[in-house]
């Protein structure tokens, strides 16, 4: 009959096809890096294992996940004027870890969503969200680009950095039209002309700008043991170049969001920036070996943020205002 579904589009209709496409995406994607990995040569990877080198990566795995939780804790307060305790803003961190390896990181945006219902609006929710991947890319930027200067001329690298710090005054500025803006074309995505242009709190979104350029010099660090490890012969000026290069190729990643978790689109930038620096083939195996590494922390921060969260399901106790 005419106007009536058939039954072969009622099944396609029900397919997810994003899902499944992002998980067979992901999977071949670290399914290449653990076979990179395995064909190259296991002598590479003797100082990276060692107990003393482990430790540290667990010390600094741990940093980088302190300062991204103060730093959500910080944007979403900027919204709502709500203080989320650590452990709340920590389990909320893991949505997005784990929910980014979904194209445009819709899971974790969703989740955070649900998750804050009985504190703050949905558009506050995602703003703070938008906001915070914003943040991620501007601070990933500004601490490669300073990295790679630096290990240029250094004293340009030393005013990046000094304009990077002097930008904590002017981030509010930037914050309120930006967030003004996403409310304003989410309430035309929706056919609504009423939307209210949201007060950003000035001091949180300045701790919250500070908090990420923290977190990438702990990233940084990272990826600069990550480097060591595997090449101890690479000069220190090279290592800070290609820490540099590891920052802007995340900023590709993050950018290029239709991929899950930036995979593809991040290790084919860090090869082409950094292969002439250490060598094509020493590139990729430290592509993949940063890829494992992130992806590795991602999954177990996310796993570790889910079940606080479980643990905590029944928790019902009002959150202060800030």
């Amino acid at each position: 009959m005419k106007g009536s579904a058939s039954p072969e589009s009622t099944v396609r209709a029900g397919i997810p096809w994003m899902r499944i496409v992002s998980v067979t995406f992901m999977a071949l994607g670290l399914a290449f890096c653990v076979y990179t990995l395995l064909g190259a040569d296991v002598e590479q990877y003797r100082n990276l294992l060692s107990p003393k080198q482990i430790v540290m990566l667990i010390i600094v795995t741990l940093g980088a996940l302190a300062t991204s939780t103060l730093a959500w804790r910080y944007y979403f307060e900027a919204l709502s004027t709500i203080r989320l305790p650590i452990g709340e803003a920590f389990y909320q961190l893991g949505i997005v870890l784990v929910g980014k390896y979904v194209p445009i990181i819709l899971g974790g945006v969703l989740a955070r969503v649900g998750a804050n219902a009985s504190r703050t609006s949905a558009s506050n929710v995602i703003a703070a969200t938008l906001l915070e991947q914003c943040g991620a890319i501007a601070s990933a930027g500004c601490v490669g680009i300073a990295c790679i200067a630096f290990a240029t001329y250094a004293p340009l690298g030393v005013a990046i950095a000094i304009t990077a710090l002097a930008a904590t005054a002017f981030v509010p500025a930037v914050a309120r039209p930006a967030v003004s803006a996403m409310h304003w074309l989410r309430a035309k995505i929706r056919r609504r002309d009423d939307f209210e242009a949201t007060l950003v709190g000035r001091r949180p979104v300045r701790l919250a700008w500070l908090a990420q350029l923290a977190q990438w010099i702990v990233l940084s660090l990272l990826a600069a043991l990550v480097i060591r490890g595997l090449r101890p012969d690479v000069e220190p000026l090279q290592t800070l170049f290609v820490v540099g290069a590891f920052a802007l190729a995340v900023v590709v990643g993050i950018a290029a969001f239709v991929f899950p978790g930036g995979i593809g689109a991040r290790e084919a930038a860090f090869v082409w920036m950094v292969g002439h620096v250490v060598g094509y083939d020493t590139a990729l195996i430290m592509a993949t070996t940063l890829r494992i590494a992130t992806t590795g922390i991602d999954l177990v921060a996310g796993a570790g943020c889910l079940l606080h969260g479980v643990m905590h399901a029944t928790d019902k106790r009002p959150i202060d205002p800030a």
